[in-house]
């Protein structure tokens, strides 16, 4: 029941926890609204005069629409302030590395148990003389060592599935207050078994596991120079998998994130652009305290909007996004779809 609950939980997020809100599709579609709702003068504030996107944002709380890109923006700053949502996320993916480790020491340290378990064709349980009511398992049955031995390779296999799952769910995700209820979430699944246990056993097996002796693992043998250096070991492997996950999941993801930012804040805000009825001619013009520089242009709108907005990446052949993390290779931003054919 225990492998069925986690493999049902493996199976929900992979198919429908793990997409990523930052991946250079949605910067694409955020650079189309970008370019044409977020400065259409359709959408302009009529009191204040603000375009769509300086009203998103300066987080004004009063906007009929573009709730999707005010929660976004929300999410993306408190995410960057001060590095938050980073630390949160390495702080989280540490603890469930540890967790992760855990899960498959205990499972290693039942296998290897089971397999010293001398095996023949019954189950034997013998009292421990001088100890009363302490028990210890002398024999076990070929059949159900391999039982055993079985559902303990499922439950490493479905670690290391859940492991790996939770590794990107957690990178994935953006709000800071969410990735400490999503660790904790992970957590608990882990704890589905000890819950099952507690529920369901019957109480005649409660009281054997009370008084029954610790399986002995004493069979390998394992040197005093490794046992001093286990505790080391543990903590670099840890460590190591965190500068892995760092530089090739959550610093691209960072970079995403912060590059989605500048796509919808960055630049010129106070300008709009509207179509002329009497001349045919898309005219872009300040709104509120905005400069134009004077630009209006016929035909396609978004071309001229994107002069507007981002007349410093016109003059790089092959700009940069100059807010990559640290450690993470300088994303481009020919990588968002359709940026180089607007440049």
């Amino acid at each position: 029941v225990n492998l069925l609950v986690q493999g049902g939980f493996c199976i929900a997020i992979i198919g429908g926890l793990l997409s990523d809100s930052y991946s250079y599709e949605q910067l694409s579609d955020l650079l189309r609204f970008r370019l044409s709702e977020a400065h259409n003068i359709q959408f302009a504030d009529p009191t204040t005069h603000q375009s769509l996107v300086s009203q998103i944002c300066q987080h004004s709380a009063s906007l009929p629409w573009a709730a999707a890109q005010v929660s976004a923006t929300d999410a993306v700053d408190t995410y960057q302030g001060s590095h938050l949502g980073v630390l949160l996320c390495l702080l989280a993916l540490g603890l469930w590395f540890l967790r992760m480790a855990l899960e498959l020491q205990v499972s290693i340290s039942l296998v290897l148990a089971i397999w010293f378990v001398p095996a023949g064709r019954q189950t034997a349980l013998t009292t421990l003389p001088g100890r009363e009511r302490r028990v210890a398992l002398t024999e076990i049955s070929r059949i159900r060592r391999v039982s055993i031995l079985l559902l303990s390779v499922f439950r490493i296999g479905i670690a290391v599935t859940l492991g790996a799952t939770g590794m990107v769910y957690l990178v994935r995700t953006v709000d800071p207050s969410n990735l400490i209820l999503n660790a904790m979430a992970l957590a608990f699944i882990l704890d589905v078994d000890e819950l099952l246990y507690a529920v369901f056993a019957p109480p005649r097996v409660k009281q054997l596991m009370k008084v029954l002796e610790p399986l002995p693992t004493c069979a390998l043998t394992v040197a005093p120079r490794f046992r001093t250096i286990a505790a080391p070991l543990k903590l670099c492997t840890v460590v190591a998998l965190l500068v892995m996950t760092y530089i090739t999941m959550l610093g691209p993801f960072y970079g995403r994130v912060m590059m989605a930012s500048a796509i919808l804040c960055s630049g010129k805000q106070d300008f709009v652009y509207g179509l002329n009825h009497a001349s045919g001619i898309m005219e872009v013009t300040a709104s509120a305290r905005g400069s134009t520089g004077g630009l209006a242009g016929p035909g396609e709108h978004c071309p001229a909007v994107f002069a507007v907005a981002f007349p410093e990446l016109l003059s790089e052949e092959s700009p940069r996004f100059n807010m990559s993390p640290w450690l993470v290779p300088a994303l481009s931003w020919d990588s968002v779809r359709g940026f180089r054919e607007l440049r």
